[in-house]
């Protein structure tokens, strides 16, 4: 993977040339629109440490096309994606999750010594908001096929690879009563990774300097390895310095993993230089 991340800049540079000497202009342009988590990263189940919770989110990029000739061009693409937390389906699923002597557990599996007695569900949760960011430069190569005369509707097929950076969401929930109450938060980190892209646009052209795309892009990332992360939950009972009161704290760490794909649909607009 390393050796075609440092291929694909030497291909495009040699494109650039190859654009100079054949006299076609290249494009720069810009696209935004929306981002659609996908695979993992939209899953919303909160027993399973691989789901996500991604859901619709907002997708920008600024980039250049340059061709080779009327079928085949490379392209450079610098972009960008943030894509909310669920916030309601991850309170809906703790209004549901029980939690035992300050660990939530998901099943019916529990730790030694711990029974259903000491179970106890905190109702009315509210998750603040957060979201998964990212950013990456893609590189990569197009195939134009023309849909009508004069090519003024066009086709585009392209594939590109690159390098990507990514931030985890810092989370925030909690459930507060007169008689207990319970909070989850989880902190924050960044992490980079290679990303990948599989894409469809069409673009008409208006002018012979000025056209307009239509873009359907599916983005794939590797395994991102977001380090140091730690889970802190804490439960209370009863009222605040009564006999009866109770506060218990639990926390892991470990690296979380995920992958943030995510399928872009965007318009956007290019400029012949």
């Amino acid at each position: 993977m390393k050796r075609i991340i440092l291929l694909v800049p030497c291909l495009f540079v040699l494109s650039v040339l190859m654009a100079q000497q054949n006299s076609l202009h290249p494009f720069i342009f810009l696209h935004a629109g929306t981002a659609i988590a996908t695979d993992n990263l939209g899953k919303k189940v909160i027993n399973d440490n691989k789901s996500g919770f991604g859901t619709v989110g907002y997708y920008a990029a600024a980039g250049m096309d340059i061709p080779l000739n009327n079928k085949i061009g490379f392209f450079a693409e610098l972009n960008s994606q943030l894509i909310p937390v669920a916030r309601q389906s991850m309170a809906a699923q703790l209004n549901q999750t029980s939690f035992y002597q300050g660990l939530y557990a998901f099943s019916t599996t529990l730790p030694p010594g711990v029974t259903l007695l000491n179970a106890r569900q905190y109702p009315n949760w509210t998750v603040m908001k957060s979201d998964w960011r990212s950013a990456s430069l893609i590189l990569g190569i197009t195939r134009k096929i023309p849909l009508s005369e004069k090519a003024k509707l066009t086709l585009i097929i392209k594939g590109g690879i690159g390098l990507l950076y990514a931030r985890s969401p810092e989370l925030y929930g909690e459930s507060i009563t007169d008689s207990a109450s319970a909070m989850v938060q989880q902190n924050s980190n960044k992490a980079m990774g290679f990303a990948s892209r599989l894409g469809l646009s069409i673009e008409h052209h208006l002018t012979s300097k000025i056209k307009i795309r239509f873009n359907d892009d599916f983005d794939l990332s590797s395994s991102i390895r977001f380090k140091d992360i730690t889970a802190v939950t804490t439960t209370t009972q009863g009222s605040y310095g009564s006999p009866n009161f109770i506060i218990t704290k639990s926390w892991v760490s470990g690296t979380l993993i995920q992958q943030v794909n995510a399928l872009h649909l965007s318009l956007g607009i290019a400029y012949a230089l």
